[in-house]
């Protein structure tokens, strides 16, 4: 039904890629959803124009998680939320939340980045110059591509997962557990002993030397670049774990009573956290959103991750420059 309105209406390429655009804003209660109905209404009509499944996938995902930040009715807000009001720093967390909605950088130029690239005035680099020189010569769908792709990656996935040492992932994840139930459910307390203990255990493997690790964690901050390091730290950790929501669990009680001590803005360091956590499930190739957004659109997941990464990492760029300023002039 969608997909018979919009082709009556749809004229242009440009139009299916501003089309795709819109409905991405207009679908923002959940990322999920965002990410399967708008690629699945719009993916026959951009391949009459020939657009690229890798940049169908792009624009699909790029309006997935930055718009249901934003919004504070999505899923997303609805949690952090939560989490905010957990941690003790709002009684109102939708207020709260609502308040650091205009320092969610990495959300607002990510949906700028992608409206610049819809309308053409931001042109194609890198992988996607070549998906839509392919696309534009009359192959939108990646010669490479199979619907089983998708199914093996994931299974890939989980048979790496499990070579990995895991007893250094879970470890730390049930000391927290244990180490706050012990201390009557304090998280604060209970991510302070983790953190302590992990670092010893760290040392005495060798994985880390023990002076790496004090000065990965002692903070020599100022009330200036703080924001610009918590959004750069918490972008990569979600980029490297696909955690777009649980390792914030940990990270707030940590981050906060540091903020409070230097005097950040606290709606500031919401900001902050909130587009790094949009920057982690849009740039991670294997986040849950990425690779839906690839399913839905008809690439691997490889293909969306390569040709969207040098859009998110402009995104992130200018949301560490802007992060700075306001650190800056907010100090």
């Amino acid at each position: 039904m969608a997909r018979s309105a919009l082709s009556s209406l749809i004229k242009s390429r440009r139009q299916s890629l501003l089309a795709t655009f819109a409905l991405g804003v207009v679908v923002f209660i959940d990322d999920y959803l965002n990410c399967l109905a708008v690629s699945t209404s719009v993916k026959k009509l951009t391949d009459v124009y020939n657009v690229s499944r890798e940049k169908l996938a792009y624009i699909v995902d790029s309006t997935a998680a930055p718009m249901c930040i934003i919004v504070p009715i999505s899923t997303w807000a609805v949690y952090f939320a939560g989490l905010l009001e957990e941690n003790g720093v709002a009684g109102d967390g939708i207020g709260l939340y609502i308040s650091a909605i205009p320092y969610m950088a990495y959300a607002w130029f990510a949906l700028l980045i992608v409206f610049l690239v819809a309308y053409g005035i931001l042109g194609d680099w890198g992988p996607m110059k070549k998906a839509e020189a392919r696309a534009k010569a009359g192959n939108p769908v990646p010669e490479a591509f199979v619907e089983e792709q998708l199914v093996s990656n994931i299974q890939a996935k989980r048979k790496l997962s499990f070579k990995a040492n895991i007893m250094n992932f879970a470890f730390p994840m049930i000391l927290l557990i244990v180490s706050t139930v012990y201390f009557e459910i304090d998280l604060l307390r209970g991510a302070l002993l983790t953190c302590f203990i992990t670092v010893v255990v760290y040392w005495i493997q060798g994985i880390l030397s023990f002076e790496t690790q004090v000065e990965a964690i002692t903070p020599y901050m100022t009330i200036v670049i703080f924001p610009a390091v918590i959004f750069a730290v918490m972008a990569f950790l979600t980029f490297a774990t696909s955690s777009s929501w649980g390792i914030y669990v940990l990270a707030m009680p940590i981050v906060f009573p540091i903020s409070l001590a230097l005097g950040v803005s606290t709606p500031l360091m919401i900001g902050a956290l909130l587009s790094a956590s949009s920057f982690g499930s849009h740039a991670c190739f294997f986040s849950d959103s990425s690779l839906l957004a690839a399913q839905g659109a008809g690439c691997s997941p490889m293909q969306h991750a390569f040709t969207q990464f040098p859009y998110a990492m402009l995104g992130a760029g200018l949301s560490v420059v802007t992060f700075l300023g306001l650190g800056y002039m907010m100090a």
